[in-house]
């Protein structure tokens, strides 16, 4: 009996202290998995969050202060990451840790000291509006008439003008000398009565294809270069020249 009641006392002397020195549970630590996983996945404020509850659920893990710093910091969260490093510092005054946040504080540092970027005035747009004349007597108002009105209508009218007023000139001188052998040939007797009224005709119906050749050509040549001195043009200018003993037309800038 006496050794049986030795052995309770004994086995209960042994049993009290491993029970009171058995770990207590990690409140906490549900929320410490979850954050992880959240920092992670990139969800960097729930992480922070889930870390600062963690923490207040188990106030003895003091890198859950460090974690919930680091996920503040990934959020943009500045101010909130500088807090978290401070209490973690508060708390482990020493170690690997202490100096990598210590490191990761001054960083934060800078960064909040320095100026916040200044937003960038927007530069108007500027649409140009089409000037507009006034009637004069109306009060109307018109659009105005371009100062660089386009030139290639005076272009084509001159040039076509010229080239056919050439053209013409040349017909002339075809016509005319092929007349001037006809005569010769009529008085050295050589056509007949016939033949002589037919070649007349000939020649008549020339004469007159090369006069409205000619008169067209230089007309359209006239308007072309009038077209040309009353449309100023940015890039260059048709005026007439008058000389000493004649007169002529002088071209300045680029066509």
């Amino acid at each position: 009996m006496l050794r049986r009641l030795l052995a309770i006392c004994l086995t209960f002397a042994v049993g009290v202290p491993a029970f009171a020195a058995s770990p207590a549970k990690d409140a906490g630590k549900p929320f410490a998995d979850d954050a992880a996983q959240a920092f992670k996945d990139q969800r960097f404020q729930e992480a922070a969050e889930l870390f600062e509850k963690a923490f207040a659920l188990g106030n003895d893990k003091f890198v859950r202060l460090r974690n919930a710093g680091r996920a503040w910091e990934e959020a943009g969260k500045l101010e909130y990451a500088r807090t978290q490093f401070q209490k973690f510092l508060d708390k482990v005054p020493s170690g690997p840790e202490h100096d990598e946040v210590v490191q990761r504080l001054a960083a934060l540092e800078q960064r909040l000291a320095a100026p916040a970027p200044q937003p960038v005035a927007a530069v108007p747009v500027v649409v140009p509006q089409p000037a507009v004349a006034v009637v004069p007597g109306t009060g109307v108002a018109v659009p105005a008439e371009p100062a660089h009105r386009p030139r290639w209508l005076a272009w084509t009218l001159g040039g076509g003008g010229a080239a056919a007023f050439v053209g013409g000139m040349a017909w002339l001188a075809l016509t005319e000398s092929a007349a001037g052998r006809m005569q010769t040939q009529n008085q050295a007797g050589r056509y007949t009565a016939e033949k002589l009224t037919e070649d007349q005709a000939v020649i008549l119906r020339n004469r007159i294809g090369y006069a409205v050749v000619g008169g067209v050509g230089l007309g359209a040549a006239i308007a072309g270069v009038i077209a040309l001195t009353r449309t100023p043009s940015a890039t260059g200018q048709l005026q007439p020249l008058l000389l000493g003993d004649g007169a002529g037309l002088a071209w300045q800038g680029a066509f």
